[in-house]
Order: C-alpha cells, then structure tokens, then sequence
C-alpha cells in the first residue's frame, strides 16, 4: 500500500492578498516512496465549483515544492479528489 501524505499550511498574508476576500493556502506535497504521486492531484472546491488544483506536476521524487493557491476566505472549502493516480 502507498503511503501519501499532504501537509496544508494556511498563511494569512496581507502583503500577498489580491483582495480583502482572498487568503493564500500554500500546500507542500511529499512521498515517502520517493515516486511522486504518479498522476493523484486534488483541487480545492468551494460552492460545489473546483476553483483550484494541485498536484499534476508531481511525477516523481520525495517532495513538490510549495504551492500557492488564492482562495475566498469567507467560503467553505473542501479539499477533493481531482483525478486519481496509479494507485488509488
């Protein structure tokens, strides 16, 4: 069984908003098998609409570098499967 794990680290930066309404959420991505995720990516959906992904770019390696999404932080979001990789 592949272990995947997901590390979200929301930071409230005013000097990196784009609006009063807008908080950035950086995601840092890793793999203890050093593989990458092998196509598993998420998104971020809010009101039922995905409005951000992440993760397609990890194809190989222990680690992504950090992400930066926007998003409305007044909201609900969830965080979704987006499409699955080689091992789900």
């Amino acid at each position: 069984m592949k272990l995947l794990s997901l590390v979200c680290l929301v930071l409230f930066l005013p000097a990196l908003v784009t609006s009063v309404n807008t908080v950035e959420l950086v995601v840092e991505m890793t793999d203890t098998g050093g593989d990458g995720w092998n196509g598993f990516s998420f998104g971020i959906q809010q009101l039922s609409k995905i409005v951000s992904t992440f993760g397609e770019n990890f194809k190989s390696g222990s680690s992504l570098d950090p992400i930066s999404l926007f998003i409305n932080k007044d909201t609900l979001s969830q965080i979704v499967v987006y499409s699955k990789g080689l091992y789900s």
